[in-house]
């Protein structure tokens, strides 16, 4: 899979509760620019872990979709 081809941002998220809702986004959404499939990834507290669970999610999608990865 093309790094160029990925767009990664954050992405905000609002729920309730808690102290430390708000103060820092963990939230992740990766798009695959070629075939405009999204992920958001909200499970972990840290960014990086939504980000590497993110990017195998996408990897996965395009698989089912018969993409090229490679």
């Amino acid at each position: 899979m093309n790094e160029s081809d990925l767009l990664i941002e954050p992405y905000p998220l609002v729920r309730p509760g808690g102290q430390h809702v708000g103060i820092v986004s963990s939230s992740i959404q990766v798009t695959h620019i070629p075939t405009e499939l999204k992920v958001i990834c909200s499970h972990e507290r840290s960014q990086i872990k939504n980000k590497r669970f993110a990017l195998q999610m996408i990897e996965y999608g395009l698989t089912l979709m018969n993409y090229e990865t490679t």
